[in-house]
């Protein structure tokens, strides 16, 4: 989707003297790395969360990230996009100060990974939100975000208009669009029985699980039971894992640096390995459901529904 050539390239081992050449060979070297340093679930989980590569992922661990509900960070998808972005501004905003300069930098190395990692849907949606929103302050404008989720979609949908079959583009609109609608309302609501930090991650899980739900069914035929606690639980670690496997990638060339930064690593990979297993060990983790129709409309008209009594408070 959209000149992503650097899956493509990873998989025939074609090098080109151009853009894609490049593309290559940072994902060559970045393979060479993962080999190197990581080996059986930790190897698998740093190619599918930092390169986009699944292929290393056990059958047995994939199918507990299903059973979890966590197959999304086992891929490189707009959650990863948006944590690199944000370890970027952080990066180049402690290098160049307030200057404009260092906005430029995070657009380039967010596009640079987005090509990367093959430009899947997800990431071309975060890619273009997030560049709005530095572009906002690059210009001093105030950031909107259910703006740029409308003008991604219609951008994606304008360069490619089948786009709107894929489940990825689907999924990943839905799940942004269900964090802006119902995310403050549920936080506030938890607010009333758990801390602060742990509503805010709550209700963004269960926002954009509650728009996710339908399409899942319709997709898959399948409903993950515990994949709140498991997002509660994984996606902040997880997001760790992306942000160590960055500065593994750059602090390369330093061995020891490297070698530090993968014991980290191997720790997160492990405890999530593990909490996934565990969750597929539990009765009821993955069920199973035919791609029913008439289930599919009633979630959402039930989603319907709630939006209605947003709108009524």
């Amino acid at each position: 989707f959209l000149l992503g050539f650097a899956d493509t390239l990873s998989f025939t081992g074609e090098k080109e003297d151009d853009v894609n050449g490049v593309l290559f060979s940072l994902r060559a070297y970045m393979d060479k790395l993962g080999e190197k340093y990581f080996s059986s679930d930790s190897r698998g989980l740093y190619s599918a969360m930092i390169t986009g590569d699944k292929r290393l992922l056990s059958d047995d661990l994939y199918s507990s990230l299903q059973a979890s509900g966590l197959n999304h960070i086992a891929v490189v998808s707009g959650m990863h996009l948006s944590i690199a972005m944000a370890f970027m501004s952080v990066f180049f905003g402690y290098i160049f100060g307030k200057r404009r300069i260092g906005y430029i930098f995070v657009f380039l190395g967010a596009l640079i990974l987005t090509f990367l990692t093959g430009a899947g849907a997800s990431v071309v949606r975060a890619l273009i939100m997030c560049s709005l929103y530095t572009l906002s302050k690059l210009f001093y404008r105030d950031a909107d975000s259910p703006t740029a989720l409308c003008f991604a979609a219609g951008v994606m949908i304008f360069a490619n208009p089948f786009i709107i079959f894929n489940a990825g583009f689907i999924l990943s609109v839905l799940s942004v669009t269900g964090i802006l609608i119902f995310s403050s309302e549920t936080n506030d609501f938890l607010l009333s029985f758990t801390p602060a930090r742990l509503a805010s991650v709550l209700s963004v899980s269960i926002s954009a699980q509650l728009m996710v739900l339908p399409a899942v069914v319709f997709y898959f035929g399948t409903f993950t039971p515990y994949s709140l606690l498991s997002n509660t639980l994984l996606v902040p670690i997880a997001g760790i894992h992306v942000i160590l496997g960055l500065l593994f990638v750059i602090l390369s060339p330093i061995p020891t640096l490297s070698f530090l930064i993968t014991c980290v690593m191997k720790l997160f990979s492990a405890g999530i390995v593990r909490v996934c297993h565990f969750i597929k060990m539990l009765p009821f983790s993955l069920v199973e459901m035919d791609k029913n129709p008439a289930l599919f409309m009633g979630v959402c008209v039930f989603i319907v529904i709630l939006f209605y009594l947003r709108r009524t408070r």
